[in-house]
C-alpha cells in the first residue's frame, strides 16, 4: 500500500512575461501619473483616502454593486466582477484548461488535515488568476429553472449584470456555517458541525488563498467567507429569523467565525439572508461592530445576492428600498449584491437617511481590497501566474490526495466467521457495482450554490453540460482498477429517489448472484439536498435501504457485500448497516473520487478520515425544530458536544472513522499530567505531546483528536440546558509505515479552553478538565490526562452591546 504524503508543497511562482494586453486594471493610462491614488511610494491607507475624495457621490455608489461593479471611466477605473464561485474549484469557463475540482467542503471536513486545505487554497488562488490573464468569465445566470436551485427572482438579484463578467480576484467561499441540523439542504457545502473543525479550516483556507507566494504585500486572492451568521435554514431564508441566545451566539455560532477572521485574516466577509434576533444580519451593526472593533477586521463586507431587497420585502423590516440601502450601508455592508444600492442609495442620501460619510467607509474598504490585490499597480514587479499551472498534473494530483484522505471507513467486517475483514478486495474477482450512484459522473463533480456544475467548466473542450469526458464514474473507476470485467445493471439501476420497478430489482439481484463480490453504491443527491431545500428526513432516500436489504438477503453466504455512501449530510443507514459487511463514505469526492474509491477498495490506499459530524438515526430529527437554533435543550441536545455518544439516535459518533491497519496511541512523559494553566495570563499555553505508532501491517494515516470535557457539568448558558459532553480543542494528523511512531504537539491554551456564559461572554473558567484522546476507532481505547485552569474566572472576550 502506498500513499502520498499528507501535506503537498506546491510552487508555482512565475517571473513570466508582463500580463496579456486587455487585461483591466487602474492606473494604466496616460493620466494616471496624475493622481495621487497611483503613486505606489505613498502608504496604502493615503492612496485610498486620495481616491475616495476624487470621485463624485455617483461614482461611489456605482462601484458598490456586484457582482458587476461598474468602471470609472473618469478616474481609469475599470469595472471589476466581485465573487467568483469556489466552493471546490474555480468554477469559470476554461482557457488553456480548465481549473481543477476537488471535493466538497464536508468530505474536505472529513480529512483533518489544515496544511492540505492550505495547499487547495493556493491553488485555486494561483488558478483564478491564471484563468483571469486568459480573460475567463463566470455566467451569472438568474433563471430559477437554468439555476435549478429553487431561490426567488430577489435573491438571484446581483447575479446578471452584465451575463458573462470576466473574473476578479475574490470567491465567495467558504461557506463556514455549522453543519448544525442533519436536514439543511447545504450539509455538504460546509466542513462540519463542530466549531472548532470549522474555524481551523476556515483559517488554512484563507491563509493558502490570500497570501502571495513571492509578494507578501499584494493579496494573492480574496477570501469572502459566508454567511455571516447563524445561516442554517433554506426553507424562507429570505424572511428567516434566527433567533440565538447570547449563549449559543458565542459557544457555538461565533465559534467558527473567529479563527477564519482573527487567526486567517480573511478579507471578506458575507453578510446572510436570515434575520438574527429580529434584526436582518446586513443591517446589522453589533455585527459589524464585532467584526471591525472586536475582531479588527480590515477587509469588506458584501451581502449576498439579494439579501439587502429581502429587508423590506421579506422581513418587512422596513418599508422602502431606500432604507434598506441606507440602514444596510450604516450597519458596515460595503457592496450590496443586488440592486438596491444602484437603484435606491442616492435617494437615502437625499434624505438624509445615511450620512455620505458612511458611503465613503464603504468606497473605501472595497477599494483598499483592490489595491491590496494589486489592480492599481503596474503589473511589473507583480508575480504571474501562467496559463500552464490551471490543472496541472500537481494541482491534479492534490485532488486526487484530497479525495482519499477524506474516505471515511465506517464498517469492516468479515464475510464469514473468523475470517478476514471484507476490505480491501483482491483484484481480479468478479464485482457486481448496483446503486443509483454507481455511474454518476456529475456527484463527481459536484456543485456550486443550488445547482450541479456543468461539465463544460471541468472537462476541457465538453460538448455539453453533460459531457463529463474527463471524470470517471464510480462504476468505472472500479472496473478499470479491478483488471477484469465487472458487472454493473447499466440500463435499469435502482433510483436514489423514488421506487424501482420488479424489472430492476430482479435484473441487479441476478448480476448479484453471479458475482464474487457485490458493491453498492447509494446515498443522496441533488433532488434531495441542494441550496434553496431542506430535507423533511434523513432517512436513506428512496427505497435505497430496501433493495441493498433484498439483494443481500438473496446471496450465497460469504459473498462480501460493500456499501459506498456518495451524498452531504447525514442519513439513517441503520438497514444499510445491517445487510453489509463494509461501508466506506465518500462523501462527495471530487473529479478523482471514482479513481479515490477504487484504490481504497483494493487497498492501494488506507482510508484515513474521520466523520466530521454525527450519524443519526431518522428519529433523531422528530426530537428537534428544524427553526430551533438552540445547541444543548434537554430534548433536543445538537452535535457530539451536547448529545451523548451512548444516545440510540447516534449511529456513528463525530470523528469515526477505521483503517486497514493498527495504531498505539500515548502521551509522552511529561503530558501524563496533572497539568495547570493560569489564566492570570490570557495567553498561556501548555503543550501535550502525543505519540502515535503504526503497529499493523500496511502504511496508514491517523488523526487524533483531543478534546476537553470540564468536570463541572453545571452548564454556565442557564438553567435546563443540558452540560457539555466535550468540546475538540486541537487535532494532529500523522502518515506511518507498519512499525513507524511519530511525535506530535499539541496546543492547549486558556482561550482555547474558554466557554460561553449566558451573556454571551467567552470566559476562562477556573477548574479541572479532563482532557480526551480518540482516534474515532471504537477498538482504540481512548487516552486521558488531567488539567487544572487556576485563578479566577475571567471574561477573555464580550460581545457588543445589542447582540
Amino acid at each position: 500500500i502506498t500513499m502520498t504524503p499528507i501535506g503537498l508543497c506546491l510552487l508555482w511562482a512565475t517571473a513570466a512575461p508582463p500580463p496579456p494586453s486587455g487585461v483591466n486594471r487602474a492606473c494604466s493610462g496616460p493620466s494616471a501619473q496624475s493622481y495621487a491614488f497611483c503613486n505606489t511610494s505613498l502608504p496604502l491607507g493615503t492612496r485610498v483616502q486620495a481616491l475616495v475624495q476624487s470621485m463624485t457621490t455617483e461614482e461611489k455608489i456605482s462601484v458598490l454593486t456586484a457582482r458587476h461593479s461598474a468602471p470609472v471611466p473618469r478616474l481609469g477605473i475599470p469595472a471589476y466582477d466581485w465573487g467568483v464561485n469556489s466552493i471546490h474549484g474555480i468554477q469559470v469557463s476554461c482557457g488553456t484548461q480548465c481549473a481543477t475540482n476537488y471535493p466538497l467542503p464536508v468530505a474536505i471536513g472529513a480529512s483533518f488535515n489544515r496544511t492540505l486545505v492550505k495547499a487547495l487554497g493556493q491553488m485555486m488562488a494561483v488558478e483564478l488568476r491564471a484563468l483571469r490573464l486568459e480573460h475567463a468569465c463566470e455566467k451569472h445566470l438568474t433563471d430559477v429553472n437554468k439555476r435549478g436551485d429553487g431561490l426567488t427572482g430577489d435573491q438571484d438579484e446581483g447575479e446578471d449584470t452584465p451575463p458573462d463578467a470576466c473574473i476578479g480576484l475574490d470567491t465567495w467561499a467558504p461557506n463556514i456555517n455549522l453543519n448544525r441540523d442533519p436536514r439543511w439542504g447545504r450539509n455538504w457545502e460546509v466542513a462540519s458541525s463542530d466549531p472548532y473543525l470549522t474555524g481551523e479550516i476556515g483559517a488554512a483556507y484563507a491563509h493558502g488563498f490570500q497570501e502571495s507566494l513571492t509578494e507578501p504585500e499584494y493579496l494573492l486572492g480574496v477570501l469572502t467567507i459566508k454567511h455571516w451568521v447563524a445561516y442554517n435554514v433554506e426553507a424562507n431564508r429570505g424572511g428567516f429569523n434566527a433567533v440565538v441566545s447570547k449563549f449559543d451566539l458565542t459557544d457555538s455560532y461565533l465559534r467558527a467565525w473567529r479563527p477564519a477572521v482573527v487567526d486567517g485574516r480573511a478579507a471578506g466577509v458575507m453578510c446572510s439572508y436570515n434575520a438574527l434576533n429580529g434584526v436582518p444580519t446586513c443591517a446589522n451593526q453589533p455585527l459589524n461592530s464585532l467584526l471591525r472593533d472586536t475582531w479588527k477586521f480590515d477587509g469588506y463586507v458584501t451581502s449576498d445576492s439579494g439579501a439587502i431587497s429581502d429587508e423590506y420585502k421579506e422581513h418587512k423590516y422596513v418599508d422602502s428600498g431606500a432604507k434598506a440601502a441606507a440602514i444596510s450601508i450604516a450597519a458596515g455592508t460595503d457592496i450590496n449584491s443586488g440592486s438596491v444600492y444602484s437603484s435606491s442609495l442616492g435617494m437615502a442620501l437625499a434624505m438624509k437617511l445615511v450620512n455620505e460619510s458612511r458611503l465613503d467607509d464603504a468606497v473605501g474598504h472595497s477599494m483598499r481590497i483592490r489595491m491590496r490585490l494589486g489592480l492599481f499597480d503596474p503589473p511589473e514587479g507583480q508575480p504571474v501566474y501562467g496559463p500552464e499551472l490551471v490543472g496541472s498534473a500537481a494541482h491534479h494530483q492534490l485532488s486526487y490526495e484530497a479525495s482519499l484522505q477524506g474516505l471515511t471507513l465506517l464498517k469492516n467486517e468479515p464475510a464469514i466467521s473468523g475470517g478476514k475483514p471484507v476490505l480491501p478486495l483482491a483484484r481480479g474477482k468478479k464485482l457486481a457495482v448496483i446503486g443509483g450512484n454507481a455511474e454518476t459522473k456529475t456527484l463527481m463533480a459536484g456543485g456550486t450554490g443550488g445547482g450541479l456544475l456543468s461539465a463544460e467548466v471541468v472537462c476541457l473542450n465538453a460538448t455539453s453540460a453533460t459531457d463529463w469526458w474527463c471524470i470517471q464514474s464510480p462504476f468505472e473507476g472500479i472496473q478499470a482498477a479491478n483488471g477484469a470485467p465487472s458487472l454493473t445493471v447499466v440500463n435499469d439501476q435502482p433510483p436514489i429517489s423514488g421506487t424501482p420497478s420488479k424489472t430492476a430489482i430482479a435484473n441487479a439481484t441476478s448480476i448479484a448472484q453471479a458475482a464474487d463480490a457485490v458493491i453498492f453504491v447509494i446515498g443522496g443527491d441533488w433532488s434531495v439536498e441542494h441550496e434553496g431545500m431542506d430535507r423533511s428526513s434523513i432517512d436513506l432516500p428512496g427505497s435505497q435501504t430496501e433493495v441493498v436489504q433484498s439483494i443481500a438477503a438473496a446471496l450465497r453466504p460469504g459473498v462480501p457485500v460493500i456499501a459506498v455512501l456518495i451524498h452531504g449530510g447525514s442519513m439513517d443507514i441503520i438497514g444499510v448497516l445491517n445487510s453489509t459487511h463494509a461501508v466506506l463514505d465518500a462523501f462527495y469526492p471530487g473529479m478523482h473520487g471514482a479513481e479515490a474509491i477504487a484504490a481504497t477498495l483494493f487497498g492501494d490506499a488506507s482510508p484515513g478520515g474521520k466523520l466530521p459530524y454525527t450519524y443519526y438515526r431518522a428519529s433523531y430529527a422528530n426530537r428537534c425544530e428544524m427553526d430551533d437554533f438552540a445547541m444543548a435543550k434537554p430534548a433536543c441536545p445538537r452535535s457530539y458536544r451536547y448529545l451523548p455518544s451512548t444516545d440510540p439516535d447516534v449511529i456513528f459518533p463525530f470523528g469515526h472513522g477505521l483503517s486497514y491497519t493498527s495504531f498505539s496511541l500515548a502521551l509522552a512523559k511529561n503530558s501524563t499530567g496533572p497539568l495547570t494553566l493560569s489564566n492570570s495570563d490570557s495567553t498561556a499555553t501548555v503543550t501535550l505531546a502525543v505519540t502515535v505508532g503504526n503497529t499493523g501491517s500496511v502504511r496508514g494515516s491517523e488523526t487524533v483528536l483531543v478534546y476537553f470535557s470540564p468536570h463541572n457539568k453545571t452548564n454556565p448558558g442557564g438553567g435546563g440546558l443540558v452540560p457539555l459532553q466535550k468540546q475538540l480543542v486541537g487535532y494532529v494528523k500523522v502518515v506511518l509505515s507498519p512499525g513507524e511512531t511519530a511525535t506530535e504537539g499539541v496546543t492547549l491554551s486558556v482561550a482555547g479552553l474558554a466557554r460561553a456564559n449566558a451573556n454571551g461572554d467567552l470566559v476562562s473558567m477556573v477548574g479541572g478538565y479532563t482532557i480526551i484522546l480518540s482516534t474515532g476507532n471504537p477498538t482504540q481505547p481512548e487516552v486521558t490526562t488531567e488539567l487544572t485552569v487556576t485563578g479566577t474566572d475571567t471574561v477573555l472576550e464580550s460581545l457588543p452591546p445589542g447582540l
